[in-house]
Order: C-alpha cells, then sequence, then structure tokens
C-alpha cells in the first residue's frame, strides 16, 4: 500500500514528465501496430498476388549447363559421343512429374498449319476480310534442285492450325479459355495408339455441318514440285480424322482492330484443330517415309534404316521440348521447383517463372522491410 501511496505521489508532483512519458509510450505503441499491420498487409498482398498468378512451371533442358559441360570435355571422340547421345527430355520423364498429386495437367505441344485436302472437302470459317480476298492469288518460288533443274513451288495459305499435345488434358481447356460442349477430350489409349481423332470448334462443325462422330478431311502440306520429285502423291497428303469433340472459346477475333484485314484463316482461333501429338505423326507418316527413302538413297551414308519412321518406333521418333506443367495451388509453385529441381539431372531443370511475380512483389517487399524498421 505504501509502495502505491508513493508511486502515485511522485507522478501527481511531476506531472509534465508523466504525460510526456504517456505520450512516448503511445506513440511507440501505435508506431508498432502500424508497423506489424503493415508488414502483415504486405505479406498478404504478395500471397494474394501469387494465388492470382497460373500455377505453371517449366520443365525444359539446361542448355547452359550442356554447353559448359561439352566444352568441358577435352576428348574429341568423347565429346562427339555426349553430342550424339545428347540430353533429351523422355516422356517418362515428365510423366513421373505427373504422378504429382499437386500437378493438374502437362502441355507438351506442338503447333503446325494445315491445308484443305485435295477436293476441298472441309470449308474454313470465313472473317470475309482483305486477307481472305488474296487466298487464290498463289504466288511462285523458284530454285535449283541438286541437278541444276528449275523447280517452281505454287504457295497456296494454310487454313487451319493443328495444336497437338502429348497428354490427355491441356492447361487451356484446363484454365477454361476453352470448354468442351460436346464429346470429350482425348484419352490415354488414343494417344499411344496414334488414333486419328480431333476437337473441332463449334464455329467450324456448324460451318460443314458436323457432329461428334463424324469425318473431317485435311492436307497436311503444300503439294508442289518438291513433293513430286519425292515421288509423293497428292492423296499422301488428305488424312480423314474422327471428330470426337466440339469446343467453345473465349478468344473471339476483334473485327475493329487494325490487323482484321491482315488476318489468315489459319490465325482465326475458330480454325484451331486439337489432337494427339501421336496423331499428327501417324497423319503425316507417309510423307515422312517417302521422304526419308527418298533421301537415304541419295545419301546412305547419313541414313541408318533402323530410323525410319514407323509406326513400331513412334514413340522414339516423338521429341519433347519444353514442357509446362499446370499445378492446382500457386503458392506450391516455389517448393515443387526446389523440390524436383534437387533429384533432376543436371542438364534439366524446372523453372517457377518467377520474374513476373517478382516484379509485382518488389514494391511489397520495400515496404515491408520499411515497417518492420
Amino acid at each position: 500500500m505504501n509502495f502505491i501511496n508513493r508511486a502515485f505521489k511522485n507522478v501527481s508532483r511531476r506531472m509534465s514528465k508523466t504525460i510526456l512519458l504517456v505520450l512516448t509510450f503511445f506513440l511507440i505503441g501505435n508506431l508498432v501496430i502500424i508497423g506489424l499491420g503493415v508488414s502483415n498487409a504486405s505479406k498478404s498482398a504478395k500471397t494474394l498476388t501469387r494465388k492470382k498468378m497460373r500455377a505453371v512451371v517449366t520443365y525444359s533442358l539446361n542448355y547452359d549447363a550442356i554447353w559448359e559441360y561439352a566444352d568441358s570435355i577435352i576428348d574429341e571422340d568423347e565429346r562427339n559421343e555426349f553430342y550424339k547421345n545428347y540430353p533429351r527430355i523422355t516422356l517418362e520423364d515428365v510423366q513421373e512429374l505427373i504422378k504429382d498429386s499437386r500437378v493438374k495437367t502437362a502441355n507438351a505441344t506442338s503447333t503446325n498449319m494445315w491445308y484443305a485436302d485435295s477436293k476441298n472437302t472441309t470449308d474454313f470459317v470465313h472473317l470475309n476480310n482483305s486477307a481472305e480476298e488474296n487466298i487464290g492469288n498463289n504466288g511462285q518460288s523458284c530454285y535449283f534442285d541438286e541437278n541444276g533443274i528449275q523447280q517452281c513451288e505454287t504457295y497456296r495459305e494454310p487454313l487451319f492450325t493443328v495444336k497437338s499435345n502429348m497428354f490427355p488434358s491441356m492447361i487451356e481447356f484446363e484454365d477454361g479459355d476453352y470448354k468442351i460442349v460436346e464429346g470429350r477430350f482425348y484419352n490415354q489409349d488414343e494417344i499411344n495408339s496414334g488414333s486419328l481423332v480431333c476437337l473441332i470448334s463449334e464455329a467450324l462443325a456448324n460451318t460443314n455441318g458436323l457432329r461428334v462422330g463424324d469425318s473431317i478431311y485435311f492436307g497436311t502440306s503444300n503439294y508442289g514440285s518438291e513433293m513430286k520429285r519425292l515421288e509423293i502423291n497428292e492423296e499422301d497428303l488428305d488424312v480423314t480424322f474422327e471428330v470426337i469433340g466440339i469446343y467453345s472459346h473465349n478468344n473471339q477475333i476483334n473485327r475493329d482492330s487494325s490487323n482484321f484485314d491482315y488476318t489468315y484463316p489459319y490465325e482465326n482461333p475458330d480454325n484451331m484443330i486439337f489432337m494427339p501429338s501421336t496423331s499428327l505423326y501417324m497423319a503425316t507418316l507417309p510423307v515422312t517415309q517417302k521422304q526419308f527413302d527418298y533421301y537415304s538413297q541419295l545419301y546412305p551414308d547419313n541414313y541408318d534404316e533402323s530410323n525410319r519412321p514407323s509406326e513400331e518406333n513412334m514413340a522414339e521418333q516423338m521429341y519433347l521440348d519444353n514442357v509446362t506443367l499446370l499445378l492446382s495451388d500457386p503458392l506450391e509453385v516455389d517448393n515443387f521447383v526446389e523440390e524436383y529441381n534437387k533429384t533432376t539431372s543436371q542438364f534439366k531443370k524446372l523453372d517457377a517463372n518467377n520474374d513476373e511475380f517478382k516484379k509485382l512483389a518488389k514494391p511489397l517487399d520495400t515496404l515491408s522491410m520499411y515497417a518492420n524498421f
């Protein structure tokens, strides 16, 4: 009790000092609370920014590591052997990553331009712009072959874009940019067998009066004198696909754009065809076989018959370049990359594609630093 009385008297006698101390501690307390609030808010903002970004990881060859290792090899024969067995991303590598429950799907895609078949059976979705008016004005390019004979090619504009993938799903469909409105996506059995199946847009289906289960016809390349020289027939370029799915999309062309008049049919999203990569391989197999046979006769030392494209060695002929993995949770991207980079080959790498995130997060990091200070 005596202690309390003395404390009260001390405070009441030195009122100015007491008020100054109260104000000081009040100010310090508020600064601490504000600092903690700002720091927590910046961390939450970074988390929210990451959540709103696509949870994608790129799996690719580490070319810097490959070149550095190759340059370190002194023996020429050993270096040539290394280049002969050049590192590559295999399907087994990606399938191992996809087993992780955090991975939703993967894109190992390639894009090609295709044409109408020789009978012009399939029509494309028209934009009725200036570019379409020039389609019939086919130009020519000429060159001299190895026999000194001039060859001229008639150029035709491709009409369709083919996008193929090695896996039974695609990021574009998982993200909702494309939606299947009828039918289904291709499955693993169709990928394994190279079945000639595809998905087309609603607009392309309506233009040609097609439904799921119908057939659609394409030309895989531009037929010209080079094809004739290789003894490739125009029918070799014709291919028939079964429509197993019809999709809608959000990538509508802006007709008010300054580039609209210069948009060719294959650039129109309505003329996009989706199919397995193995289906693309099988569709072009007759042509690639005849090309191999022709040049292997001309340059027998450069061609090994065991490498001739065929249905049997399709798996060996399929090469993967960059593969993009879509994760279910954006907050797991960094952990996923760090975890698998520890076990992957020195010549391969996973990249979280964090440049954009770091650019967005830098002001928040600065704010958090000052708040902590």
